[in-house]
């Protein structure tokens, strides 16, 4: 409630502040001057949604973007910046990543007369950035030191061992015995 009141009198101030932020969900095209317009400031609201096992958002959207029309769509220019809180891999620690999109070019097609939204565009864009199979690596902090939760085995690597294989008995290891004792406790039922 207090951060609300905050943000009303922002706008009591400046106008343009309120204005610039609450315009990117609806830009209202009939204000838009032919050169366009610039709108700055972060976008503070979780617009993307995730579920809990998918990256999080860590903090709002800055933005400073140049809107103008060009016919039936808007073309955006400018820069997005964001944080998320991954979760790696190899070795399921989450770290962070940082999304920065300067220089960064897209369209909105205009659907409606009076008002456009842009936050379906950057929700896509950003989310377009994340790795697909992210790793520690990936971290916006450097490198970070990853420990796989799970041994990953090569071809090259020698055979397990098992706790019923002699030393002596070099590859006599019986790897369907295990599933044989199961078929021996089924045949008891």
């Amino acid at each position: 409630m207090e951060r609300t009141r905050s943000i009303f009198s922002l706008a009591a101030i400046s106008p343009n502040l309120m204005d610039s932020t609450r315009n990117l969900h609806s830009i209202i095209l009939g204000e838009l001057p032919d050169d366009g317009r610039q709108f700055s400031g972060v976008l503070e609201e979780d617009i993307f949604a995730l579920p809990a096992n998918e990256p999080q958002v860590t903090e709002g959207i800055a933005y400073d973007l140049h809107v103008s029309r060009h016919g039936d769509f808007l073309l955006v220019t400018g820069s997005l910046q964001t944080a998320f809180s991954i979760q790696c891999v190899r070795c399921l620690a989450q770290f962070p990543f940082r999304v920065e999109l300067r220089g960064h070019t897209f369209d909105v097609e205009i659907t409606d007369e009076v008002t456009a939204d842009l936050t379906e565009a950057i929700r896509e864009d950003i989310l377009l950035t994340l790795p697909a199979y992210p790793k520690c690596e990936d971290s916006s902090l450097g490198e970070i030191q990853c420990t796989p939760a799970v041994r990953i085995y090569s071809p090259d690597d020698p055979p397990p061992r098992f706790a019923d294989d002699s030393p002596e008995g070099g590859s006599k290891q019986n790897v369907w015995g295990v599933l044989d004792k199961l078929g021996a406790l089924n045949d008891n039922d």
